[in-house]
């Protein structure tokens, strides 16, 4: 990690890569960390179990982990069979832990927030997924719903997007639109002699770029290289950039409307709410009313249309409603308002 000359601002080294399974990517994990000493690693497909998600902090004991397994409702449903799957992981760098929140985490994408920047590692469904277009909205929708509750940071997306962004299929044109909405560049569009395949699979004699890394277009991006290891059994090229990134705080006002997906409409998740942290903070927070409320029916008992009592009333309101507003801005993420009118379920 190179500090710059502003102690405020720090360059960091990202990379993102689809493992195509934890034990074939991991030789080049090592590769990347002795040739690049990368700051940030945004995996994708490490295909591990919730037991084995510990091997990344174990064998990586330079950073920390903050991931998701996607094989939990297979482990939890018996005897696994058939192949592994997904999943993503992103490590940050042990010297960047004063500067790193971890944000959310689920088996498609994972966000910190580094500084004032948020890093979104997403790894999207294959052709021939059921319900894959579903998937798409469904992701990212939630993605956007992220980036507007933290519309005060930059945003740098990567990962694997199982598509030709450039084609002209429903799922391509669905994250263009996504780009355009969020006002979003292309890496590979701003360094151009870039533009080449990130999935080569030999066997099949298969090639393309699926493999994106997207930016808010004020991010400042130094360096955007497609590398190609010497040791990979991944079928996919782990993809490095430069960044600088703003260590300094910035109180995020969430009365200004954002200019990044200022046309859509949102509305609260709670299926995919951090449940636990929302229950202990409005816990917390809620339960001291109970004694004001029962102090002033003491102290009101013969007229309740008093001052006093329609001020406890009105100051009790008050708290209830800053208090869940505070933390569904907290522990619920939103989502574009219409996304579940397509076919399927919720995942």
């Amino acid at each position: 990690m190179a500090t710059d000359d502003n102690d405020s601002t720090r360059t960091l080294v990202a990379v993102s890569f689809n493992m195509h399974g934890y034990n074939q990517g991991f030789p080049t994990a090592e590769e990347l960390v002795k040739n690049f000493k990368p700051d940030v690693f945004m995996f994708q497909e490490h295909w591990l179990t919730p037991a084995n998600l510990c091997l990344f902090q174990k064998q990586l004991t330079d950073y920390f982990a903050f991931g998701s397994s996607a094989m939990s409702s297979s482990v939890a449903s018996g005897m696994l069979h058939g192949r592994p799957f997904g999943s993503v992981m992103t490590l940050i760098s042990n010297n960047l832990r004063k500067y790193t929140e971890t944000i959310y985490s689920d088996e498609r994408f994972v966000i910190v927030k580094i500084g004032q920047h948020l890093f979104v590692n997403v790894y999207f469904s294959c052709s021939g997924t059921v319900k894959r277009l579903f998937v798409y909205e469904n992701v990212l929708s939630d993605i956007a719903g992220w980036c507007d509750r933290y519309r005060d940071c930059k945003c740098v997306i990567a990962g694997d997007f199982n598509c030709d962004i450039d084609g002209s299929d429903a799922v391509s044109l669905m994250v263009q639109k996504f780009i355009r909405d969020g006002s979003l560049v292309r890496c590979d569009e701003l360094f151009l002699c870039q533009r080449q395949p990130t999935y080569v699979n030999e066997a099949l004699n298969q090639a393309g770029c699926i493999d994106y890394v997207l930016t808010s277009a004020t991010c400042d991006v130094k360096k955007f290289v497609i590398v190609d290891p010497n040791i990979n059994f991944s079928d996919h090229l782990p993809i490095m950039r430069e960044v600088v990134v703003s260590t300094c705080s910035v109180n995020v006002t969430n009365s200004v409307e954002s200019d990044r997906f200022k046309n859509i409409q949102y509305q609260l998740r709670m299926d995919k709410a951090n449940q636990a942290g929302c229950y202990h903070y409005t816990g917390t927070h809620l339960s001291p009313l109970i004694t004001v409320v029962d102090d002033a029916l003491q102290a009101c008992t013969v007229d309740t249309t008093s001052d006093a009592f329609i001020d406890c009333i009105e100051q009790v309101y008050g708290t209830i409603v800053s208090t869940l507003l505070t933390a569904s801005s907290m522990f619920v993420p939103t989502v574009k308002k219409d996304f579940l009118n397509s076919g399927g379920t919720r995942n």
